[in-house]
This record gives C-alpha cells, sequence and structure tokens, in this order.
C-alpha cells in the first residue's frame, strides 16, 4: 500500500462522527465499534444546544473562531516576527463567510436534495 492509504481506514472508522448527534449517541457508537466508553465535556452539550438555538450564528461564529486559530498556528510555524493582524482578520472573515456561512446553507441544501443520506452514514462510504 501506498502512503495515502494508510489514513483511509481511521478515515473510514470516524465518519459516524459526522453527523451532529446527541451525547449519548456518539457514546453508544463509540462502544459500538469496541471502544472504551466516550465521555464527552459539557461543552459538547453547551455546543449542541447553541446549534439548535441559532445555528447560523454558531457556525459563522465558530469558522471564524477556527479560522483565527489556525491562522495563528500557521503564523507560529512561520515565525515571522508579531502576530499579522489583518491577515487574521482576513481569515477570519473568509472562514465565517465561506466556511460558517456559505457551507451551512450548501449542506442544508445537500440534505434537501438527498434526503437518504441524513439517515445513512452507509451512504458516505
Amino acid at each position: 500500500r501506498n502512503g495515502r492509504d494508510q489514513g483511509t481506514p481511521m478515515l473510514l472508522g470516524l465518519l459516524h462522527l459526522l453527523p451532529l448527534a446527541s451525547c449519548h449517541g456518539l457514546a453508544a457508537a463509540h462502544r459500538l465499534r469496541g471502544g472504551a466508553a466516550l465521555t464527552l465535556p459539557p461543552l459538547v452539550g453547551a455546543y449542541q444546544s447553541a446549534l439548535a438555538a441559532a445555528p447560523i450564528t454558531t457556525n459563522v461564529l465558530s469558522a471564524a473562531g477556527l479560522s483565527v486559530l489556525a491562522d495563528g498556528m500557521a503564523q507560529a510555524v512561520e515565525r515571522r516576527g508579531s502576530w499579522d493582524v489583518s491577515r487574521a482578520a482576513w481569515i477570519s472573515a473568509w472562514g465565517a463567510s465561506v466556511s460558517g456561512l456559505m457551507f451551512f446553507f450548501w449542506f442544508r441544501l445537500l440534505a434537501r436534495l438527498f434526503p437518504l443520506a441524513a439517515s445513512s452514514t452507509a451512504q458516505l462510504v
């Protein structure tokens, strides 16, 4: 096998975690695959509650925050001196608009076009 195929079984094993499920559902899925019981922190429950209450706002803010975090790590690896705030602001705006807002509506459209995919992870494989 070549180097690219090494991560494929692990990735396919994690596909069951893609849909946001209840904490109990994730723990059950983890036990079903032979792992130890998975206990999720209360932060996950709070995030799921925020997604249920305000999905667009939660997605936009999460994407912006993750984009800034990723850019901060990239800037730390580059070590060009001080932190480039304008670059981080642009990355944050891009993450919020594309990853947060546009993908929200894109995945909602896909769920409407392919309704069975929402109920079956087997179709993702």
